[in-house]
């Protein structure tokens, strides 16, 4: 297995360069501007505490306006939140971004606003304690569903104040980052089903943890343009039109963004480069009976993850369904052991994982999981993945994989290119590639699907939709399942397999996997495999190959072999084979077989179609020694005045390449090429090699075949024909001329 034990987590880092703001120790500074006129704010102070009163009440509305703004450590400041208060809007208006190192508190249950376009610093030991939601931003405006404003940049003495609701927040040309520092233990938190949301020109979290249980956060990085912000149920969303220029968000160092909780919560996170490493996480976790909410990473240019995670899971006893998992990005890279993963650990379904990106490269031993594990009865989540190029390397893995008995999701892959790599030919304990197996218990393993212009297995990477994991049944990984193996679908018109490259659907009990390619061009090259093997009391799953050109060389096998039942069907159909046929059994060349190690009358079926050389026609003997011209070639003609032989034209010559195409092309109707043949190949006697049965059937279609000769019909028409009949027929060969049909 992949070495996880009865859960697992997912971390996401984004790691891109941000000019962030400098982090030192301030004084408590609470500084109101004059803004506001008579409704001012007002501080009342004590040693480790402040209080924030007054401000501009309007409806449900409460405005504060300041110049400076921070929380030095070990302290607090905490606004009073009047009974009718739903929204908390504090705006700072100095130059200077604002410093939270201590703790940032609301007497009742509002939702608290503080912007601050020069920038928010979030220290070690800051804390929110607060009964609503929270958004900081760097934004310069302020808007309202009536169209007013609460400006940041221009601030009016007596603004007019709203009592509608906050509908947005408008960004300039460079608005200030927003930076969350923290240790193994702080965290910024709110309370359960509220939102947690960041919205800035870059944002940053250096170790720092972000937690909202059950409700929502949201990480927006944001150069220009308008953010629109919907409240639902006192959770804060957020919505981007077009025309925004995105920043960079970063993950690093243990940093941690989490909405776990009785239902998962929503996590949003969009901004140009989106950078994860050094064991960061993103994940939400379903814990109860409510069915989770989505997880959305967006980049516009590029997602890397090093060594991080980004996981929803239904935990152990969980009921309810588990959230989408969604990836959207121009690049895509997960490296260094990342994982990212949708999966379900209890009774509820995992939700679904689904990718989308230009390019996208999963390697050193980096995992893409739709997983059911050992514990869990719920299903699977589907995984579908669109991309241009999706390349898999360094032990990478993408799977849908069932471990316990709820039946593995769908993988679906459309692509351009789809290049598989492994670490090497051989045994290693990790194989590169695509899976959908069922492996230890009776869970049903979920079908593979790929469809791309170019498929390349190579270096012992593998397509697997075995029930068990590993391609060698001595050495399964985790053990072997009972539940019915998936299907493979591949349409793909160039397909290379190559240095042990595998496409198998093994099983070792249960229902038998299949496997169906249509393709173009199919190369299986040193020691590649395609197979539906079975072990135990399993049947050998079927292949079927639709291809024009089928090529299979140094020693590469298809196989639909059974160890301990009966053997598969392989039916292929293509216009030409070579380097390989079938066999009764493996030899140390390329191979087709659909044996049992139980004998003959368990022996599988393999039947090829192809087109073939009429064997009535066979070839024509040609002659050993040259014929004596002297008995065929008239020796000459004798001079006669009686008549005039002239001959005109040019007739058989090549036209001169300097003259012009007079374009009288001869037009020649061609038929449609069909299969002459159809063999089936059963193996069922152990004393001869094989039976071959011909299974032709009468065909309305006329065939082609070679030509071996010409006649004259009776009309004095020229016929090609496969055999010259005999002369008792009504059908007369040409005649050889001689001088004497000159004479007159």
């Amino acid at each position: 297995m992949w070495g996880f034990a009865h859960r697992y987590h997912i971390l996401l880092s984004l790691s891109l360069p941000l000019s962030l703001l400098p982090v030192s120790e301030v004084a408590a500074q609470l500084i109101p501007d004059n803004t506001l006129g008579k409704e001012n704010s007002i501080v009342n102070s004590t040693k480790l505490h402040q209080n924030i009163d007054g401000g501009a009440i309007r409806g449900s509305n409460l405005f504060h306006s300041f110049t400076e703004f921070n929380i030095s450590n070990d302290k607090s400041v905490n606004f009073s939140n009047p009974g009718a208060i739903q929204n908390i809007l504090t705006r700072v208006t100095g130059k200077n971004p604002s410093q939270i190192f201590g703790t940032l508190k609301v007497s009742g249950n509002a939702n608290l606003f503080l912007i601050n376009p020069n920038g928010i610093v979030f220290g070690e030991n800051a804390k929110l304690d607060i009964g609503g939601s929270f958004v900081g931003s760097t934004a310069d405006n302020l808007k309202f569903a009536d169209g007013s404003e609460f400006n940041l940049v221009n601030p009016s003495v007596n603004p007019i104040l709203t009592i509608s609701a906050p509908l947005g927040l408008q960004y300039g040309s460079n608005p200030g980052n927003i930076q969350v520092r923290g240790t193994a233990v702080s965290k910024l938190q709110v309370p359960d089903s509220k939102s947690l949301t960041l919205i800035a020109g870059n944002i940053k979290l250096d170790g720092g943890k972000l937690d909202a249980p059950a409700g929502g956060i949201g990480l927006l990085a944001v150069k220009n343009g308008e953010v629109s912000l919907v409240n639902r149920d006192g959770q804060i969303k957020l919505e981007v039109g077009k025309g925004i220029g995105y920043g960079n968000v970063e993950l690093l160092n243990a940093a941690n963004v989490n909405a776990s909780g009785s239902s998962g919560g929503f996590i949003q996170m969009q901004g140009r480069n989106i950078t994860l490493k050094d064991e960061a996480e993103i994940s939400t976790n379903t814990k109860g009976n409510t069915a989770g909410e989505q997880l959305k990473i967006a980049a516009t240019e590029l997602l890397q993850i090093s060594q991080s995670y980004l996981i929803v899971e239904v935990e152990k006893q969980a009921s309810g369904n588990g959230g989408d998992l969604i990836v959207d990005s121009k690049r895509l890279i997960v490296n260094d052991q990342s994982v990212i993963s949708s999966s379900t650990n209890g009774l509820g379904n995992a939700g679904a994982l689904k990718i989308k990106a230009e390019d996208i490269q999963i390697i050193g031993k980096s995992r893409l999981f739709a997983i059911v594990t050992q514990e869990a009865t719920g299903n699977g989540g589907d995984l579908t993945i669109e991309t241009a190029n999706l390349k898999v390397d360094g032990e990478g893995q993408i799977a849908a994989t069932t471990f316990g008995k709820g039946t593995a999701g769908n993988m679906e892959i459309k692509a351009n290119l789809v290049e598989l790599i492994g670490v090497g030919a051989g045994d290693t304990p990790f194989k590169s590639g695509l899976f959908a197996s069922a492996v230890v218990k009776d869970g049903q393993g979920g079908n593979l699907s790929v469809t791309s212009n170019r498929l390349i297995i190579r270096n012992g990477a593998t397509i697997n939709a075995s029930n068990f994991f590993s391609n060698d049944p001595e050495n399964l990984q985790g053990g072997a399942g009972t539940g019915a193996a998936g299907n493979i679908n591949i349409n793909s018109p160039f397909i290379r397999l190559e240095n042990e490259g595998i496409i198998t659907a093994n099983a070792n009990a249960g229902d038998k996997g299949n496997i169906n390619i249509q393709s173009q061009n199919l190369q299986l090259r040193k020691q590649s495999v395609i197979s539906t093997n079975a072990k135990n009391n399993a049947n050998g799953g079927n292949i079927n190959i639709n291809t024009n050109t089928l090529l299979a060389l140094e020693n590469s096998d298809i196989t639909a072999n059974s160890e301990g039942s009966f053997g598969g069907k392989v039916a292929i159909d293509a216009e030409g084979i070579l380097g390989t046929q079938f066999q009764p059994q493996l030899t140390p060349q390329s191979d087709i077989t659909a044996t049992s190690s139980l004998g003959a009358s368990f022996n599988g079926v393999v039947d090829i179609n192809t087109i073939a050389v009429n064997p009535i026609s066979g070839l024509v003997e040609l002659p050993e020694t040259l014929a004596d011209s002297s008995q065929n070639v008239e020796a000459g003609c004798a001079a006669s005045a009686k008549n005039n032989f002239i001959v005109r034209g040019k007739g058989g010559l090549p036209q001169n390449p300097g003259d012009l195409f007079n374009g009288n092309a001869t037009h020649t109707e061609l038929n449609d090429l069909i299969p002459t043949q159809n063999l089936t190949f059963n193996i069922n006697s152990e004393n001869s090699l094989l039976n071959v049965e011909n299974t032709d059937k009468p065909k309305t279609q006329k065939q082609i075949i070679e030509a071996t000769g010409w006649i004259v019909n009776a009309k004095g028409e020229v016929m090609l024909v496969a055999q010259v009949p005999h002369a008792h027929q009504k059908y007369s060969e040409i005649s050889s001329a001689s001088c004497k049909d000159f004479y007159s």
